[in-house]
């Protein structure tokens, strides 16, 4: 009996893990397209502040 319960235990340390894991993953991948649009807006800006001030140098 002892044998099954510790299989049963195992079993649900898997779920919780197979859970946590998902999750990490998705917070990743939110992480990860935020990011990325940071990113895109910093170039966006730079730019916009090269054209409007900088670009007028020459």
């Amino acid at each position: 009996a002892q044998s099954t319960g510790r299989i049963e235990e195992l079993l649900q340390e898997d779920q919780n893990v197979k859970r946590r894991r998902e999750r990490f993953q998705k917070q990743s991948s939110l992480l990860s397209k935020l990011t990325r649009q940071l990113s895109v807006h910093d170039n966006r800006s730079g730019a916009a502040n090269w054209s409007n001030g900088g670009g007028g140098t020459t």
